[in-house]
């Protein structure tokens, strides 16, 4: 790989406030989260899925991604900008004595309000046949909030011009809702390299915030390859982050 993990000093570093805003937007990066059922999908001819020949990935325990990173929070007198990068890893969890994998975000960050450590980790299972993913809860910055029903992909295969909507319900009562669609495929470069994509765009609404999001994703890597989102806090304040990936171990599913 061409990075090493973050070392023990940096994994020291105190958890900051401005992390915790920033990862209000987390969940727009790692999939749609929460449980409920689908309430309207509209297909629309297109290219399938694995008629472009990107078979998903079996999410290995060793894989790591990493990602450097970009942002700003509005903060009333102007925009504040945040540098870092990001640390994504699966590892096998247990959790209330359940045993899962999990996908965890390392966030790493640096503002003029000082430097700090954020994380956020979904829990999850993956059928070996199909690679289909079910997710059973989060984990952000030590509050577990597990999901009232497992929760499929919101998007599983289709056509590129798919689109989907979905009320989503924690086990805590908290409602959110998630619109995607598959706009297209891109053979997009970014510092890891070049690689086709599937490019996502959606809306995630909760009674705290709205998020608008663009990722894109690859099938073959299992994660996403760029994202780019912004979000609109109930107080008014707004939030940017971009994402691109920088390396990573993983070998691209045959």
């Amino acid at each position: 790989m061409a990075r090493e993990r973050f070392t023990h000093a940096e994994a020291r570093r105190p958890f900051h406030p401005f992390c915790a805003v920033l990862l209000l937007i987390t969940l727009a990066l790692t999939g749609c989260g929460g449980s409920g059922k689908t309430e309207t999908v509209t297909r629309v001819p297109g290219t399938p899925f694995d008629e472009l020949g990107l078979k998903a990935r079996l999410l290995q325990d060793t894989d790591i991604w990493f990602y450097s990173f970009r942002g700003t929070i509005d903060q009333g007198s102007g925009d504040v900008p945040i540098t870092g990068r990001v640390e994504r890893l699966v590892e096998k969890v247990n959790v209330s004595g359940q045993n899962y994998r999990a996908l965890a975000d390392i966030f790493l960050l640096s503002s003029v309000f000082g430097d700090g450590i954020a994380t956020s980790t979904q829990y999850f299972r993956q059928d070996n046949s199909s690679r289909q993913i079910t997710t059973y809860g989060v984990n952000e910055n030590g509050n577990l909030r597990m999901y009232a029903q497992p929760q499929e992909p919101l998007l599983k295969t289709g056509n590129v011009g798919d689109s989907a909507s979905q009320t989503l319900t924690y086990a805590d009562g908290t409602v959110e809702t998630v619109r995607q669609t598959v706009v297209g495929t891109e053979l997009i470069t970014v510092p890891a390299g070049k690689f086709m994509t599937y490019k996502i765009e959606g809306t995630r609404q909760s009674p705290t915030q709205t998020i608008t999001f663009t990722n894109w994703y690859s099938r073959q890597l299992g994660s996403f390859v760029r994202s780019d989102d912004a979000s609109t806090l109930s107080n008014g304040q707004t939030i940017t982050r971009h994402m691109e990936l920088t390396s990573t171990n993983v070998t691209p599913a045959d």
